[in-house]
C-alpha cells in the first residue's frame, strides 16, 4: 500500500505555496510545473532569510515574561520590531510636518501611506507579505489594527495642517510664535457676534464649513469618517464573533468608501492598493467559493458531535497533509467561514473534513 501511495502520490517542498496568492496561482497555473523550480528555489531562500527575524529582542529568562501587558512586550521578535518600525516612522513624519515644519501637503502623504499600510495588511489571501515573507494572514491583524489607529491619528494632524494654513494664509504668527486672536476666531470680514459665546459659536460653524465646505476637504472628511466606521466595528471583538455577517457587511462597503474619497480627495495611487484588496475579496467569495470549489457536499452525523463532510475531489484541488480549508454552512453563515483541516490523504478521490 506504501508503495502504490508513493506512485501516486510524491510530495514535494512548497507544493501549496503558491496558493498563499490564488490570484497569481491561477492566472500562471498552466505554467507552474515549469516555474515550479524556480518558486522553490525562492521560497527555500525565503524561508532561510526569515529565520532570524524569529529572535527574541529580550532574552527568554527576562523576570517580566509573566506581568500582564509587559509580557507581551518582552516577547517581541525582531521581525515584529521591523514590521511596526515604518508605522512609527509615519506617525513621526506626520507630527513633523504638522508642529515642527508645517507642510499640509506632506503630512498628507504621511496619512495616505499610513492608508496603504492598512489595505496591504487587510488581505487574507492574496498577501504580499504572506507571499514575500511568508507571514500568514492571522498574525498580520495586530499589525492591520495597529496601522488603523496610526492612520486615524494622522488624519487628525492633517486635518489640523490643513486647518491651520487656510486660516493663516493672509496671517503671520504673533512674536511669541502664537497666532492672532482674529485668526484664532475666523473673525475677518464677518461679525463675530460680539460675547464669548458667539465667537464660540462662530468658530465651531467654521471648523464644520471648513470640513465640509470645500470639496477637497469634504471629501478627506468623510474618507477619515469612513476609517473611523471601520475602526470603531471592528476594535471590539465580540462584534466580530457574535455578528460577523453584520460586521463583514458594514467592513466591506466602509472600505469601498475610504477608497472613493481618497480618490476624490486627489489620493489617486490608492485605487491601486485599495483595488488589490477588492481583488482578494472577489477571489475568495466569487471566484474560489462560487466558482472553482464545489458548493455541495454530503453531510454524516459520525458521533453525537462529530460530522463527517465530504465531497469529490475536484481536478483543481490540490494539498499536502496537514494542510486545512475555509469552508462555509449556510445555515451558520453563508459568508462566514471557517477554517477546518482536510482529514483524507492527498491522493485520494474524496475529500473529507470532520
Amino acid at each position: 500500500a506504501s508503495d502504490v501511495y508513493k506512485r501516486q502520490y510524491k510530495r514535494r517542498n512548497y507544493d501549496g505555496t503558491t496558493l498563499d496568492t490564488p490570484f497569481f496561482h491561477m492566472l500562471f497555473e498552466p505554467l507552474l510545473p515549469c516555474l515550479r523550480p524556480l518558486l522553490t528555489l525562492i521560497f527555500a531562500i525565503r524561508w532561510q532569510l526569515s529565520r532570524p527575524l524569529q529572535t527574541y529582542i529580550f532574552p527568554k529568562f527576562c523576570s517580566c515574561r509573566g506581568v500582564p501587558i509587559i509580557g507581551d512586550f518582552v516577547d517581541l521578535t525582531l521581525g515584529q520590531v521591523l514590521l511596526v518600525t515604518p508605522l512609527i516612522g509615519l506617525l513621526f513624519g506626520g507630527y513633523r510636518t504638522t508642529f515642527v515644519y508645517p507642510d499640509p501637503s506632506d503630512s498628507g502623504w504621511f496619512a495616505a501611506y499610513s492608508m496603504y499600510a492598512v489595505f496591504l495588511t487587510a488581505n487574507k489571501t492574496n498577501s504580499i507579505f504572506a507571499f514575500v515573507l511568508g507571514i500568514p494572514f492571522e498574525r498580520m491583524i495586530p499589525y492591520h489594527k495597529l496601522a488603523a489607529l496610526n492612520t486615524i491619528i494622522l488624519f487628525c494632524l492633517h486635518a489640523y495642517s490643513v486647518y491651520m494654513d487656510e486660516e493663516g494664509e493672509s496671517e503671520e504668527f504673533d512674536d511669541d510664535g502664537g497666532l492672532g486672536d482674529d485668526r484664532r476666531l475666523g473673525s475677518g470680514d464677518e461679525d463675530s457676534g460680539g460675547g464669548g459665546g458667539g465667537g464660540g459659536d462662530s468658530n465651531r460653524l467654521e471648523i464644520s464649513e471648513f470640513l465640509f465646505g470645500e470639496t477637497p476637504n469634504r471629501s478627506g472628511a468623510l474618507m477619515a469618517i469612513s476609517v473611523v466606521v471601520l475602526v470603531i466595528t471592528s476594535i471590539f471583538p465580540v462584534f466580530r464573533r457574535q455578528l460577523f455577517e453584520v460586521w463583514l457587511i458594514i467592513h466591506i462597503p466602509a472600505a469601498i468608501c475610504v477608497i472613493i474619497f481618497g480618490y476624490l480627495h486627489e489620493v489617486t495611487s490608492l485605487l491601486f492598493i485599495g483595488g488589490w484588496w477588492a481583488v482578494d475579496v472577489l477571489m475568495r467569495y466569487l471566484v474560489m467559493a462560487n466558482c472553482r470549489y464545489p458548493r455541495q457536499a454530503r453531510l454524516e452525523l459520525v458521533t453525537r458531535d462529530v460530522v463527517k463532510v465530504s465531497f469529490d475531489k475536484p481536478s483543481s484541488f490540490s494539498y499536502n497533509a496537514g494542510q486545512f480549508v475555509q469552508i462555509a454552512f449556510p445555515d451558520i453563515g453563508c459568508l462566514e467561514f471557517h477554517p477546518i483541516s482536510i482529514s483524507s490523504a492527498p491522493h485520494e478521490s474524496e475529500i473529507t473534513l470532520h
